[in-house]
């Protein structure tokens, strides 16, 4: 292989960068890097504005997936902050389409706060303020959150309609506010402002928990607070890979979504990409082709392995990979792939409906310590539920179970439900490169993949990378974004595959990424343009 001309490294300046899904955010994360934190603290501040700033992909009442570097250690340390099932929940429960009874125990609190006791420099509270300010002072509505509500995007507008709480605050007078209108979150600015004084007790085991466990018991639902004071969230060894002479880091179970990147570039590397071209009809089947088979396989066997025995050093394993390769045929589609079973998740889930109500942030700071934040509600405004006088939007997670008994990821009490989650961290030869992750369900898997070829395989820079026209192929459908060409179209249905275009804006992901140009050593960031995101310098 051709050296890669970015492991080149001079000594220029370099300052960090903050990438999120909304501005405001990203600025609240700069702001204090400019102010001496580091990249884990200038991350949980980012991730806990987004909260207030977009409710319709991430909240106080969701969970996340923290993965850290810190270069002076050279330590790499995941936070799984996922929501788990509570006591009550049943595999047998009918009620965790919406509402109350798809709420799931939150944990990103809880998780954030663990990164800064360990990794951090700043306190709670100090990372709070921002949040506290835009809840308390109100920010504009930005042009994502209006379309998600406009276009009814996992009906967000009718849940907003159908829970007075949520459309007290997020419609004017029952209409969707157009570009620009102020929001203000009075309650939730009150909430804020109890937890930077008492921490994240006040949440789980004080006055917030029982407003939160009083509301949704009340209601139909099943989160306690014993559930509440019993959260832990868990620090995890980081799933580990390699691609063509880079080191892979990703979140492992109950995430599927770092051990389907790291199965997919493992039997990509037994295929000459770049011979290939980038988004030709040759490189998008065999990406398509690793991708099914990596949905599939992870689909099948990977849940939450306090719960169930996943066989992930076999996923991940360079010698499997090897096989599934060489029956991947050039020439059409193979016959012979898994079949994905819809029945991973909720059975009554659509295809087209998983788009995610989900955040990413990722972070690189001066000293090039490195964090990737996926933090979400679920599906976009959650379960709907606004928890009374408390302005706490709750995730709806439970529907990412599966209903079926005995399934892997079927609902047991206290179990994570699986996700496609996949914040991922990038090394070369040891040293910082790049950060990475996605919304978009499991369109996240085939967005982060698509972004590290792009980098690795076809040397883009970061911000060409997260533009460029993508694709998704999780089932046989094979999706394509509307730039790609027709002429390349033609050559996919001639390999048997079912094509699809797609245009819609929110369908193939929301990457935001950071990463450490070795020719100049400069930090770079790059946010989707298929969202509202934006990447700031410090």
């Amino acid at each position: 292989m051709e050296t890669d001309k970015r492991e080149v490294e001079n000594k220029a300046p370099a300052c960090g960068v903050v990438s999120s899904n909304h501005p405001l955010a990203s600025q609240a994360g700069v702001e204090i890097l400019r102010r001496g934190g580091n990249a884990v603290d200038a991350a949980i501040t980012t991730a806990l504005t987004m909260h207030v700033v977009a409710p319709a992909w991430s909240t106080l009442g969701g969970g996340a997936f923290i993965v850290i570097y810190l270069k002076t250690q050279s330590l790499i340390v995941v936070i799984d902050a996922r929501e788990v099932a509570p006591k009550k929940a049943k595999a047998s429960q009918d009620s965790f389409a919406t509402g109350y009874g798809a709420i799931g125990v939150p944990g990103c609190l809880s998780g954030y706060h663990l990164a800064l006791q360990h990794y951090g420099t700043i306190s709670l509270k100090d990372a709070l303020q921002p949040a506290i300010r835009y809840a308390e002072n109100g920010y504009e509505i930005n042009k994502g959150m209006h379309e998600i509500l406009a276009g009814n995007i996992d009906d967000a507008f009718d849940k907003a309609h159908n829970f007075p709480a949520l459309g007290e605050i997020y419609l004017k007078d029952g209409n969707v506010p157009t570009v620009g209108e102020r929001i203000v979150c009075a309650d939730l600015a009150k909430t804020l402002f109890k937890i930077a004084s008492g921490g994240p007790e006040v949440y789980y085991e004080g006055e917030i928990s029982e407003a939160i466990a009083s509301d949704i018991q009340s209601n139909g639902g099943f989160v306690s607070k014993e559930d509440l004071s019993k959260y832990e969230p868990r620090i995890r060894e980081p799933l580990a890979g390699t691609y063509r002479g880079y080191e892979i880091f990703s979140v492992p179970p109950p995430s599927a979504g770092g051990s389907a990147i790291i199965e997919s570039l493992n039997i990509l590397e037994n295929f000459d990409l770049r011979a290939f071209g980038h988004n030709t009809s040759s490189s998008i089947h065999v990406i398509s082709e690793a991708l099914k088979y990596a949905y599939s396989e992870n689909n099948k066997f990977v849940a939450d392995p306090d719960y169930v025995n996943v066989p992930i050093r076999r996923i991940v394993s360079k010698d499997h990979a090897r096989e599934i390769a060489g029956q991947i045929d050039l020439r059409k589609v193979s016959s012979n792939v898994l079949p994905y079973e819809a029945g991973g998740f909720d059975s009554r889930v659509s295809y087209d409906s998983i788009t995610g109500g989900t955040a990413h942030l990722s972070v690189i700071d001066k000293e090039r310590n490195m964090v990737s934040i996926t933090d979400s509600t679920n599906y976009y405004f959650g379960s709907g539920v606004i928890i009374k006088n408390t302005g706490i939007l709750m995730n709806d997670t439970m529907r990412d179970f599966s209903l079926e008994h005995g399934h892997v990821n079927s609902v047991e009490p206290g179990k994570r439900p699986r996700s496609w989650m996949s914040p991922t961290l990038v090394l070369k030869k040891g040293r910082p490169f790049l950060t990475l992750g996605s919304a978009g369900g499991p369109k996240i898997v085939s967005s982060v993949l698509q972004v590290i070829i792009n980098v690795i395989d076809f040397n883009m820079n970061i911000e060409q990378a997260v533009q460029a026209p993508r694709f998704h192929c999780q089932r046989s459908e094979l999706s394509l974004e509307s730039p790609i060409p027709l002429k390349i179209r033609g050559e996919l249905v001639e390999k048997e595959h079912p094509v699809k275009e797609r245009d819609e804006w929110w369908f193939f992901g929301a990457v935001q990424a950071a990463l450490v140009d070795m020719r100049t050593n400069q930090i770079c960031g790059a946010a989707d343009p298929r969202r509202d995101g934006i990447a700031m310098k410090e």
